[in-house]
């Protein structure tokens, strides 16, 4: 560049501007143009003062340019801008784009990121990479080698996956900043699947715990004595609904008690990643026409590290159904380090002769990224259809062969940067010139119609 255009707050005295007012890089430009009623002035140098690529420096000092109105001088105006010919992008990957992830999942993996200019580590972070896909996949570090990035990823499915990096995320050394870029790969091993359900007679492992839960709509969060795996996503932690659910994403109370087929659509938030063993309207203390003494939810731990089971049991009593105590008792068992990522939900006695007064149909299964069709459904059966007592449900994802996902594979990172000088001297005069680069919006699905809580009525107080 060899003209820069200087936006003044307010008219410059002509007789008090010069063009050695302005430089850059430590050049004065060579002469100046004042347009705008004097409030604009254009430096012209007779060959660019830009001479390398990186950050470059314009400079007004304080006292050179003097206010029409009153001759009041200038403030000093520094601010820098990025010169940059050739934008920063990828030119290659480690698997290249198409290739694939091996060995078989579930595993970490080191997916190197070539550049065609040496990168900032300091603009690199573990956030540049975005995985999607139905192998899906998380980052979990990055290390920066001159122009390479390798990212730490882990998978915990075969499949496919899409690996991106926005526009402007990354820098090089300097000021430039990155084009956009995205590849496709493929996963080795089982691509992620429903879970399947086997019937069976298990007795309740009754819990010893209180969690503290006795409410009628209400969630407690409950600390797992060890990190559980449901589909994809690893916990450390759930909220129990007294509505028989386990929450592991939102705690879905207030309004949880209007139950519905699944795949469910939101309350508060989503239900995805929630466990159905009872869902229905359940109190578990006290509430509007249901004395619970003796319910709650508690839990216990069954065995020893690595093979821990962690039981969750419900002792409930169905809303405004004139029960004196627990009529409904079921538990979740969560099995640790289970290769199948098994739980287990056991039916002790639901007792068909208390009924919700609301008529919630009573629903069991379990959801996970429901979009993506990942749910299963044991029963979604009206109020009087009360499901059997003493039965087990076996939950798990199937083994599976060897997958051959084919992925296309698109790689065009493309970018052209402007640099642009303006500049506004004031009291406190500051200004950033940035190339802009433009990136593609992604269309974002639209949320499900979130169904309204039902109002209830104030419970009679207790003798």
């Amino acid at each position: 560049p060899v003209d820069f255009v200087v936006n003044l707050s307010d008219p410059a005295d002509p007789s008090t501007v010069q063009p050695t007012d302005f430089t850059v890089n430590g050049t004065p430009a060579n002469s100046d143009t004042l347009q705008n009623g004097n409030a604009t002035i254009t430096f012209h140098f007779n060959s660019t003062p830009v001479t390398t690529e990186g950050v470059q420096t314009m400079l007004i000092p304080a006292g050179a340019i003097l206010r029409a109105s009153d001759e009041m001088p200038i403030f000093e105006f520094m601010c820098t801008f990025c010169y940059a010919v050739t934008p920063l992008q990828v030119t290659s990957t480690n698997p290249p784009v198409g290739g694939t992830f091996s060995p078989p999942a579930p595993g970490d993996y080191t997916y190197d990121v070539n550049f065609n200019q040496a990168i900032d580590p300091a603009s690199v972070q573990t956030s540049d990479l975005t995985l999607t896909g139905n192998a899906g996949g998380s980052v979990t570090a990055v290390s920066v080698n001159g122009s390479t990035a390798t990212f730490t990823v882990h998978f915990t499915f075969g499949g496919s996956v899409t690996a991106s990096i926005g526009a402007g995320s990354i820098t090089a050394e300097g000021c430039n900043v990155n084009a956009a870029f995205s590849g496709d790969y493929t996963v080795e091993g089982c691509p992620p699947q429903n879970y399947v359900f086997t019937p069976g007679t298990d007795p309740i492992v009754p819990g010893t715990t209180d969690t503290g839960n006795h409410t009628d709509d209400g969630d407690t969060f409950v600390a797992l004595p060890f990190a559980f795996q449901l589909y994809d996503q690893t916990y450390n932690g759930v909220n129990v609904s007294s509505n028989g659910r386990l929450d592991f994403v939102v705690a879905n109370e207030p309004g949880g008690y209007i139950t519905s087929c699944l795949p469910a659509p939101p309350n508060i938030g989503p239900y995805d990643f929630t466990v159905f063993p009872t869902w229905q309207d359940l109190c578990t203390g006290d509430c509007f026409g249901v004395t619970c003494t003796d319910c709650g939810v508690f839990t216990s731990v069954s065995g020893s590290a690595p093979n821990r089971i962690f039981n969750i049991e419900w002792r409930a009593a169905p809303y405004n159904s004139g029960a004196t105590g627990p009529t409904d008792n079921f538990e979740v068992r969560l099995y640790e380090g289970d290769p199948n990522l098994k739980f287990e939900v056991i039916y002790g006695v639901l007792n068909p002769a208390f009924l919700p007064s609301t008529g919630e149909n009573w629903v069991a299964g379990v959801q996970g990224n429901s979009a993506a069709g990942f749910f299963t459904q044991d029963f979604c059966n009206p109020v009087a259809n009360v499901p059997p007592s003493n039965v087990s449900k076996t939950y798990a994802i199937p083994a599976c062969g060897t997958p051959s996902p084919t992925p296309t594979a698109t790689a065009s990172p493309t970018a052209t940067a402007t640099a642009t000088a303006t500049a506004t001297p004031t009291a406190t005069a500051t200004a950033t010139a940035t190339p802009t680069a433009t990136a593609t919006p992604t269309p974002t699905a639209g949320p499900r119609p979130t169904p309204t809580p039902r109002p209830r009525p104030t419970p009679p107080p207790r003798p």
